[in-house]
């Protein structure tokens, strides 16, 4: 990449398109220590003794690359040293072992000045913990068959795909270009590996595909009991249901904490559709797919949702330019494409903490996030964004309107950016200043009725549609004092003579 000039670059620019793919895939990775819980959260469960000793090492890794030590050979002296890799059978059973992993595809921000090392602390931890993994539990596998007399034939596929690493195929010569545009393929199809357990491999012994069975008992028992605590302590952070988008994860507020490695968004799709049907996870209704009612989701629809949510940064930054939307529904901009290009998700998920008050614990979230366990919060409505979650009043809220919007009651909140109405005529009758001096004057003014009203006596014991209609009076009562303080002038009507 070094030796690429622009001229050189010019002259192939799907090569750079993808480059530049790889390289907002790399950052977008880096800055924490996941792979210990994500690639890792298999293996705690199959070989919890490999897994500790090398999720501790990875910290001391970060630690001396940061201090500007060469980890990554010490990790490959040690690796490629050992009998397996001299006698060859490493590579005889194509185990994965440096090979540029899925989620840091190129060392291009290597070269980025003062933060280049620390996204090689990130890369290293990263990969020296998966390699150790692969090294450490291939060869406790090779020293029970050789001691049994079993056929090995496709262990490196089995301890590939136990690490996050799945073998594409066909498609495998040009694996480099999709992970660039598609969240890691590779980690997706070992997801269908191990939970299939290589059934339907041929090029897995009967002996592997059996220890392949209990590797997937251990993972699904391990996971199972982590759901069961926490559905002890909290009976509503758990759901059972697999068609449901939350199963499989534990729910702290409105933030979910996924304890399944990723693999969860497998079974679910697997639910929905087997049984035709889905649950949200935010009504509990069930809903059947394939149905004859007008705008109803088909198992098509399911599937095509599935592989969007795969989509790398540089196509869902495309997507929203293309549709004039971001995933809030909001207009993209400038510097929110960037972040979502360039911006390392643990600094870009900290730019947003707090946003939402019903969230988990922001340090509890972004410890979480950074060693694997991923914590999605979901985003406060598209009316509540007005209002500031920083603040005890607008905390309040927003967490009402959030909640009401959950069970389909939604107040009415003005949308100033495009205001309809006499709010609308009082925007042209007055210059940007006092437009929005009026529209903070709104937001304070709302905010606290909102806040005193939700904590009357007469509001809580309400039902949840008189509730709603309680709100609707206090936006058009806190519009009316709005406008006249200051000097709306409601347009005369237009008498027509004939």
């Amino acid at each position: 990449a070094e030796k690429k000039t622009l001229l050189d670059r010019a002259k192939d620019p799907f090569g750079t398109v993808v480059e530049i793919g790889g390289v907002s895939k790399s950052l977008k990775a880096s800055l924490d220590n996941s792979a210990i819980f994500r690639q890792g959260w298999k293996t705690m469960f199959t070989h919890p003794d490999i897994w500790a000793k090398n999720a501790l090492s990875s910290f001391s890794n970060l630690v001396k690359v940061v201090g500007g030590k060469n980890v990554t050979d010490a990790i490959k002296a040690d690796i490629f040293s050992r009998p397996n890799a001299l006698n060859g059978l490493y590579e005889q059973e194509k185990l994965a072992l440096g090979n540029l992993e899925e989620a840091f595809p190129t060392a291009l921000p290597e070269k980025i000045p003062g933060l280049g090392r620390l996204y090689k602390a990130s890369e290293t931890a990263y990969t020296g913990f998966i390699m150790k993994q692969r090294a450490d539990i291939f060869d406790k596998y090779i020293d029970i068959a050789n001691k049994t007399g079993a056929d090995i034939e496709g262990f490196g596929k089995l301890v590939n795909s136990l690490t996050g690493r799945g073998h594409l195929g066909a498609l495998e010569p040009v694996a480099h270009v999709i992970n660039n545009f598609a969240f890691s393929p590779r980690f997706t199809k070992s997801h269908i590996d191990v939970l299939s357990a290589h059934l339907g491999d041929e090029n897995v012994s009967g002996y592997v595909k059996a220890q392949a069975a209990k590797n997937l008992v251990k993972i699904v028992v391990g996971t199972a009991a982590i759901l069961a605590i926490a559905k002890a302590i909290s009976p509503n952070s758990v759901e059972l249901d697999p068609r449901s988008s939350d199963f499989g994860k534990i729910r702290i507020g409105d933030t979910r904490f996924d304890v399944t490695g990723g693999m969860d968004g497998l079974v679910t799709l697997s639910a929905r559709l087997i049984t035709a049907s889905t649950k949200s996870s935010t009504t509990g209704k069930v809903t059947p797919l394939n149905g004859d009612t007008f705008g109803s989701q088909e198992s098509t629809d399911v599937l095509l949702d599935f592989l969007g949510n795969k989509a790398a940064p540089t196509v869902s930054v495309v997507k929203e330019l293309m549709n004039q939307k971001d995933f809030n529904g909001n207009k993209p901009t400038l510097q929110g494409e960037l972040e979502n290009l360039f911006l390392p998700l643990p600094i870009q998920n900290a730019m947003h903490l707090g946003e939402n008050p019903n969230q988990a614990n922001s340090l509890l979230v972004m410890i979480a996030d950074g060693l694997g366990i991923a914590a999605n919060t979901s985003n406060i409505t598209k009316e509540a964004q007005i209002f500031n979650p920083k603040t005890t009043e607008g905390a309040d809220v927003i967490k009402e309107i959030y909640r009401l919007n959950k069970i389909n009651q939604a107040p009415t909140i003005p949308n100033f950016q495009k205001p309809t109405g006499d709010f609308a005529t009082f925007k042209t009758q007055v210059d940007a200043d006092t437009y929005n001096q009026a529209v903070q004057f709104y937001k304070d003014n709302y905010q606290k009725q909102v806040q005193n009203l939700v904590s009357s006596p007469s509001y809580t014991s309400s039902f949840e549609d008189v509730k709603k209609g309680k709100l609707n009076q206090v936006n058009s009562r806190v519009l009316h004092q709005t406008l006249s303080k200051f000097g709306f002038k409601k347009p005369k009507k237009t008498h027509i003579t004939s």
